[in-house]
């Protein structure tokens, strides 16, 4: 007997399969990331189904299927954001554009590649929510009146995620216990934190001949890997000032590298091939800023899976290398 269920969730990724089908990504409050097959989603007559079917939508979902696998029977707009959140988490009909659009596929990869299969985090779900809803509003990269944009708002989506999955360190006290210092300089350690270093200035002869010491806790401050104790502070209070800004990100980066490696984020590739400013996004995808993703099905740019495969259906999710043969035949 087939099982019936429902699901409030955003689609995270599509990818084309068989001749009139895609296998997507999503995120649920209740079930957390799972995959479903959506079928007769090419042709005229799908075309506002295929709209629907869009990142960035909050969609109320029944599915059934017995196997891993499930299938999408009926997909419409959620009428309430996460279930019932606030009026704040609301996110049905974001439009999302440019530098909009690639934060908000960033943060799609980070959640494929951070959160396991069929775990369901209600915390990340509702953060994810009002990331979107606080996306759409920000149009600008960094604003130091307002301490506003995109960077700062990755930053703490960023610190949100490694909090919520329990792989955030601890950003009030080093590996010793003792308070972080924002007069101190710490370096980070894998899995056990952050811990106090000595930082010797640049001189002349550093610059020329390189610095040298037999002091394994004695760093030069051109290293990377050293941060302020005024930047971890930031970072873990989500203010911001654009002196730290920098630092922020690249230990987010370095954080974010224990747990999705060293495979590049393919998110970060429109950053790079739109020639958008690319100090926001912490990841080592190929969309387009001219597809607009609207709250409503208004055009057939709006489509999931196309007939021609870009290059982030290819190559965003890392699992779906093997999902043709892994679901083949489930169609």
């Amino acid at each position: 007997m087939s099982i019936e269920k429902k699901a409030t969730a955003f689609v995270l990724h599509s990818r084309a399969y068989q001749e009139n089908s895609a296998i997507l990504q999503l995120f649920s409050l209740q079930y957390g990331r799972f995959s479903a097959l959506a079928k007769g989603i090419k042709g005229k007559r799908s075309q506002a189904r295929k709209a629907l079917l869009q990142p960035f939508h909050e969609l109320a979902l029944e599915l059934t299927g017995k196997g891993e696998l499930k299938t999408i029977t009926h997909c419409e707009l959620a009428d309430d954001i996460s279930g019932g959140f606030p009026d704040a988490f609301r996110a049905a009909g974001v439009q999302l554009q440019g530098q909009q659009l690639a934060c908000g596929f960033y943060a799609n990869e980070l959640i494929i590649r951070v959160l396991p299969e069929d775990q369901d985090v209600p915390e990340l779900y509702q953060s994810y929510a009002a990331f979107l809803n606080q996306l759409k509003k920000t149009t600008q990269a960094y604003d130091a009146a307002s301490d506003s944009g995109f960077a700062p708002l990755l930053r703490n989506f960023e610190v949100g995620l490694l909090t919520v999955m329990g792989i955030a360190p601890d950003w009030s006290c080093d590996i010793n216990h003792n308070p972080i210092d924002k007069n101190r300089y710490y370096s980070y350690q894998t899995q056990s934190g952050f811990y106090p270093v000595e930082l010797r200035e640049e001189t002349n002869s550093t610059a020329t001949s390189g610095y040298q010491t037999n002091r394994a806790d004695v760093f030069d401050k051109r290293l990377s890997g050293i941060f302020s104790g005024q930047s971890i502070l930031s970072l873990a209070a989500g203010k911001y000032c654009s002196s730290h800004l920098k630092a922020c990100q690249q230990i987010t980066r370095l954080l974010l590298r224990e747990v999705i490696g060293d495979k590049p984020l393919q998110s970060r590739k429109l950053w790079q091939h739109r020639g958008l400013q690319n100090t926001a996004v912490s990841g080592d995808g190929n969309c387009s800023d001219e597809t607009k993703i609207s709250g409503q099905p208004t055009s057939a740019k709006s489509t999931i899976a196309s007939d021609e495969k870009s290059d982030e259906e290819m190559t965003f999710n890392k699992s779906d290398e093997n999902s043709e043969e892994k679901h083949k035949g489930t169609d």
